[in-house]
């Protein structure tokens, strides 16, 4: 006899496994992966908090992470992510030559 239930992804995202048992049987284990959807956030990654001279570029890219609304990182490419800094007083530019520039994230829910 089979039966079939089904299993829904909660808040978390990852990887996880379900064990299905019985009594005096050898358990299954469905190994299972909760991926984010629905972009509620972007995060600074890393490159924050950097100093340079006027005219050099910063050490470290500036990266920002795409988040669900639980802070899970939305693992779909092609995301666009828009950069701007200021365009008056202390500012800066973009490979493009401009304070604005448009990326798209990869795999890994990220844009650099």
């Amino acid at each position: 006899m089979k039966y079939t239930r089904t299993a829904t992804p909660a808040r978390v995202g990852g990887s996880y496994a379900v064990t299905a048992a019985s009594v005096g049987a050898t358990s299954g284990t469905f190994t299972e992966t909760n991926l984010a959807r629905t972009v509620s956030q972007v995060v600074v990654s890393s490159g924050g908090g950097q100093s340079t001279t006027i005219g050099t570029a910063f050490p470290t890219l500036l990266t920002a992470a795409v988040e669900d609304s639980h802070g899970n990182p939305v693992l779909i490419p092609g995301i666009g992510v828009t950069f701007t800094a200021p365009a008056t007083g202390a500012d800066g530019t973009f490979a493009n030559g401009t304070n604005t520039t448009m990326v798209v994230t990869i795999g890994n829910g990220l844009a650099t």
